[in-house]
């Protein structure tokens, strides 16, 4: 087996190349590792002019998480309790004011109510 000055030049410079790209390699997952850290933060905006939206029923508040605006426990039925039991589904009562939907509404068909003191409280709590 011969060796030739072409193949011998041609895997050094294959090597070479290899070991010049692994700065360039390292660099760029050390940004990526970085833009990773960075996106795992979490930005979360809730107040009192924040995510606010106009159902026909009323105003709803959320928050927004990231950029997602999130409306949690929109009423759209009316209670099924009473006069309501067992029969056709009704269109919630509208409201004046902004109505909190920040956390889960009651589940079906258990009494749920007061469960939790007020929708705040049960969001910041978790």
């Amino acid at each position: 087996m011969k060796n030739n000055r072409r193949d011998f030049l041609q895997k050094i410079g294959l090597g070479t190349a290899g070991l010049a790209a692994v700065p360039f390699v390292a660099t760029a997952n050390s940004q990526t590792a970085q833009k990773a850290d960075a996106d795992d933060e979490q930005y979360l905006q809730i107040g009192d002019d924040i995510a606010i939206a106009q159902t026909k029923d009323g105003k709803i508040q959320g928050y927004i998480l990231n950029g997602i605006y999130t409306y949690l426990g929109v009423p759209y039925g009316a209670n099924t309790a009473g006069k309501n039991r067992f029969m056709p589904p009704q269109k919630p009562t509208p409201w004046t004011d902004i109505k909190p939907t920040i956390w889960w509404g009651n589940t079906a068909p258990q009494n749920m109510d007061r469960r939790y003191a007020n929708p705040h409280a049960s969001f910041a709590d978790h």
